[in-house]
């Protein structure tokens, strides 16, 4: 099972992971409902989350996830329809 402790953000992996009209608060909500992730994605993410947001927009999310450190490092995020 996929288990992380934070969530690593900067100025290239928000860009990018925000162009699609996604915010990083809905991101980060994504991640603080689901504490595991599964394999998967789309282009080079290493895993795959989906959820729905506080205020109910279904989202998939990819991120790289570092296991020494427990991080995931968002890389693309969309709303499911």
């Amino acid at each position: 099972m996929l288990v992380w402790e934070a969530v690593e953000w900067d100025e290239h992996n928000e860009a990018h992971a925000t162009r699609h009209g996604v915010s990083v608060a809905e991101i980060e909500q994504i991640h603080a409902a689901r504490r595991a992730g599964r394999p998967g994605g789309r282009g080079s993410g290493d895993f795959l989350a989906e959820g729905t947001t506080d205020g109910g927009r279904r989202l998939g999310v990819v991120v790289a996830y570092d296991p020494v450190r427990r991080v995931l490092r968002p890389i693309a995020a969309w709303e499911m329809r």
